[in-house]
């Protein structure tokens, strides 16, 4: 069954240190209540992984891009420039101002800004307009609740499945651990939605040949108890832990963009 939340955004950063983490995993356990266990992992995996992109990548504060037009202006020195992706998730362009860039892909935000830029210069066409991703901060993944050790897991490779990085985490807490109401998170930057599943992860699913993959920003909580409401469970809890500021809020569960 699919379901829609959408609520007030909330815009935080993962970055505020273990101490912080720490004090939302807290909060995460009283927010836990008794429900069903979620889908085996073996039997979820190929769904989950249908929503993987090959070519996932999304802007999120800390990033700077190019600004290029190429021979579109005849001053290009000018007009050429360097865009920061500020913590509230918007990017300052030259002539244009605020716009958002945070949880965005740098095609479509190129896309956007095109068309600002050709109205703006009168442009006949936008074709050779560039913005290149110059420099970007670490992806990574997020692993919370009952591991070892919470927080942030650098995604480094092609490839990291969800049990891989529980193990980069310290492994689960095996007295607390509810492995059968294991949240997976993953933002959408093409729909602008949040898709959350729940998943049976006990042991026995560890040994399934179907394994869930990991991509760039995706959130993974291990509960001490099976999770109610995910649609307003990720709302409160686990937007705050996603470095992408969201314009947009809305949860889709257990949904297929």
């Amino acid at each position: 069954m699919t379901s829609s939340f959408v609520g007030n955004p909330r815009i935080e950063s993962p970055s505020g240190g273990l101490r912080a983490l720490r004090v939302l995993a807290a909060a995460l356990l009283l927010a836990s209540a008794g429900c069903s266990s979620g889908e085996p992992l073996g039997e979820i995996a190929p769904q989950i992984n249908q929503t993987l992109r090959s070519d996932y990548d999304v802007l999120v504060p800390g990033d700077v891009m190019e600004v290029r037009f190429g021979d579109l202006v005849s001053d290009n020195k000018v007009w050429d420039h360097e865009v920061l992706v500020r913590p509230d998730g918007n990017a300052a362009f030259l002539g244009l101002g605020d716009r958002p860039a945070g949880g965005l892909t740098v095609e479509s935000l190129r896309s956007e800004i095109a068309i600002d830029y050709q109205k703006l210069l009168k442009l006949k066409t936008v074709d050779r307009f560039s913005i290149l991703l110059k420099t970007k901060v670490a992806r990574s993944v997020i692993v919370m609740g009952e591991v070892h050790t919470p927080g942030s897991i650098p995604f480094e490779g092609a490839r990291m499945t969800m049990i891989e990085a529980i193990g980069r985490a310290g492994g689960i807490l095996k007295e607390t651990a509810e492995l059968g109401s294991v949240l997976l998170v993953r933002w959408d930057p093409d729909s602008k939605r949040q898709f959350a599943w729940k998943v049976d992860a006990n042991f026995e699913q560890w040994s399934s040949p179907n394994a869930v993959y990991l991509q760039p920003f995706d959130v993974v909580y291990i509960p001490n108890s099976t999770i109610d409401k995910i649609d307003i469970f990720v709302d409160n809890y686990i937007r705050r832990l996603l470095p992408i500021p969201l314009n947009v809020s809305a949860v889709s569960i257990g949904a297929r963009p």
